[in-house]
């Protein structure tokens, strides 16, 4: 069946009678109807017929009574409506923590997974050690694209609001053969510059956290997990979740979502003097492994 379609209060009136059963109906006017089907009709006869309409050739609808077929005189009202079948035929939106939508008959039916995500807006991020890198939002989300210039942070950030919040993002990377090309998030610290780096190593499915002291100066690595199932990188997104408490920062990691792997924690001032307050997502070619694209489907502070 073609895709429903939808006009606002269009309405007109039959020119001929319909008869129970019939394959068209006659209308006086089709203005300010959809000009192709399928869309749904209702009949001003005493049955209240809802008819629907899969094509439209000038003033004729063809197609067939839905329900409550019956006949109906010239003269009587035809308007455009949305029955049950025109909401049964949608993938309704996920509820609370739910990530499949409901369809079909009665919403017997699940379609999905399905995530909401918040695109992010690219105005909101500023630039830091840019370098060669660059972000294409073509397509909604954005894309981070880092050149093979060296161990270098290429990162867009913001000013972290005030603790408690945390940061949820979706990324994928579209290259990640290398355990040298890596990304995700990041706390900042802008009087010293240090940063803590959250990131997957899609060659063995672990993320890190990460200490630099600058955008190219490696410090250590306090923590690691391991997501289970397979490789990760490019070929899935990733949740990724960064969090403040204003005692300490948490990092956590998800396949779907959902089900989050065991919080990596440090102190908030266990590196960084007086802790972060940039917040952002970055890209990073450790040597010269290549260039490095992650998209970032999904950015949202709370």
């Amino acid at each position: 069946m073609a895709v429903e379609q939808f006009a606002n209060l269009a309405e007109t009136t039959l020119a001929s009678g319909y008869t129970s059963g019939g394959s068209s109906i006659s209308v006086a006017s089709a203005s300010g109807f959809p000009t192709s089907g399928v869309f749904r009709v209702r009949l001003g006869n005493a049955g209240k017929t809802i008819y629907r309409v899969d094509s439209v050739s000038g003033t004729t609808f063809t197609g067939g009574a839905e329900f409550n077929d019956a006949n109906a005189n010239a003269g009587e009202t035809v308007k455009i409506v949305a029955s049950r079948q025109v909401a049964e035929r949608w993938i309704q939106t996920p509820t609370g923590s739910e990530v499949f939508g409901a369809a079909g008959v009665s919403g017997a039916d699940r379609w999905g997974p399905i995530h909401k995500v918040v695109y992010p807006v690219s105005a909101s991020f500023a630039w830091g050690n840019q370098g060669g890198a660059a972000i294409d939002t073509t397509f909604g989300f954005t894309r981070l694209t880092c050149p093979s210039t060296g161990t270098n942070v290429r990162r867009r950030g913001m000013s972290a609001p005030g603790t408690p919040y945390q940061v949820d993002a979706v990324i994928q990377y579209k290259d990640s053969g290398s355990s040298s090309r890596y990304g995700g998030l990041f706390f900042r610290e802008s009087s010293t510059g240090k940063l803590h780096l959250f990131q997957c190593l899609s060659t063995n499915n672990q993320f890190q956290v990460v200490n630099f002291t600058n955008d190219s100066t490696f410090s250590s690595n306090p923590a690691n997990a391991t997501l289970e199932g397979s490789i990760l990188g490019s070929l899935a997104p990733f949740w990724i979740r960064i969090r403040d408490n204003g005692t300490n920062l948490f990092f956590t990691a998800s396949r779907d979502g959902l089900y989050y792997l065991t919080e990596l924690s440090v102190g908030r001032t266990s590196f960084m003097a007086g802790g972060p307050d940039e917040i952002g997502f970055f890209g990073n070619v450790d040597g010269s492994a290549g260039q490095f694209e992650e998209d970032i489907f999904d950015w949202l502070v709370s």
